[in-house]
């Protein structure tokens, strides 16, 4: 929807400022943008994202289902770490797909959270795609949430209705890994 594009071109910019994000481009193809990988370090004491007044609809939803994913978890004392860093998106052109490009910007994500001393990796796998990705690199479930079960505070469960389209793409999962030497 047009009131969700300023609230996603925003968390776009504020991921692609970071150092610590990745895009891959076709030099054979006038620098044409084959794939990115969406990375941001949090720190201990960072504020927390949240809603505002001027959030929509579609991004209150969003908000609050990211919430209770992560409900109740603590990720820096669970990996006693002051640093994670968090695999936001990750997006490969169809021209570029099925050659290994996300599997490699993964890799090389794993690297730079180690580089930075970031003392775990985590993201929310939203697809089935994205959990076994996640999951080929080691990172565990440690929460998830069945997308036609998830309920709003007043009741409404807002992918309910979404069953037949959601196809394969059944529940959200927080997934993390400890990125210290063992």
């Amino acid at each position: 929807s047009e009131s969700f594009r300023p609230f996603l071109t925003g968390y776009i910019t504020l991921l692609i400022s970071q150092s610590v994000s990745l895009t891959v481009r076709d030099p054979s193809a006038d620098g044409r943008l084959a794939a990115v990988r969406m990375n941001r370090i949090e720190h201990r004491n960072d504020p927390k994202e949240e809603s505002t007044e001027e959030s929509s609809q579609d991004e209150l939803i969003i908000f609050a289902l990211l919430g209770a994913l992560n409900d109740g978890i603590n990720l820096f004392d669970l990996y006693n770490t002051d640093k994670i860093l968090h695999l936001a998106m990750v997006a490969v052109s169809n021209d570029y797909s099925r050659i290994g490009l996300a599997s490699e910007l993964y890799k090389l994500s794993i690297e730079i959270g180690q580089s930075v001393s970031a003392g775990a990796i985590v993201t929310e796998a939203v697809s089935v795609y994205a959990a076994k990705a996640a999951a080929s690199f080691g990172l565990e479930t440690l929460n998830e949430i069945v997308y036609e079960e998830f309920e709003l505070e007043d009741g409404f469960k807002p992918y309910a209705q979404f069953v037949k389209e959601l196809g394969d793409h059944r529940t959200a999962k927080l997934m993390a890994r400890s990125l210290k030497p063992e």
